[in-house]
């Protein structure tokens, strides 16, 4: 979704500086969910012994994110025009999202992952889902 809200703000900088901040404020909204939504998926698929470490993992890969999209700004916004930010990453975001679907539909049995989930005080129990219907639906999906 921040994505999709990613390639309008180009066009809600032509329009006037309200819309910008509105659509601003949306992305906000949509992206202000994500890391606590990470620790809740944490929490039920990480095997407690390794869940801070895999969390900080997952969070690291936001700051290697800035690091490397920052420089990449730059030069698209160099060679191209301030537009082109906003335009290459949401068509990235929402190309990744496509073939990921893409994959999964066709591949929907080969990408499950074992989630341990809490079934008893200190007890952990193996459960097999499939990635894959989170984003395609199916019976084993969130």
């Amino acid at each position: 979704m921040s994505a999709f809200l990613n390639l309008l703000l180009p066009g809600a900088a032509k329009l006037h500086y309200t819309v910008v901040m509105l659509v601003r404020i949306l992305q906000g909204l949509v992206e202000g969910v994500t890391y606590p939504a990470c620790h809740g998926m944490w929490r039920h698929w990480a095997p407690p012994l390794e869940r801070s470490r895999l969390a900080t993992l997952a969070f690291c890969g936001s700051y290697a994110g800035a690091v490397v999209g920052l420089p990449v700004s730059g030069i698209l916004t160099d060679l191209i025009g301030w537009e082109a930010c906003f335009y290459f990453y949401g068509n990235h975001h929402l190309f990744s999202l496509i073939a990921c679907v893409c994959v999964c539909e066709r591949e929907r049995e080969s990408v499950c992952v074992c989630a341990y989930m809490n079934v008893g005080r200190d007890h952990m129990k193996c459960t097999h889902i499939c990635v894959c219907t989170m984003f395609v639906g199916g019976k084993e999906g969130f």
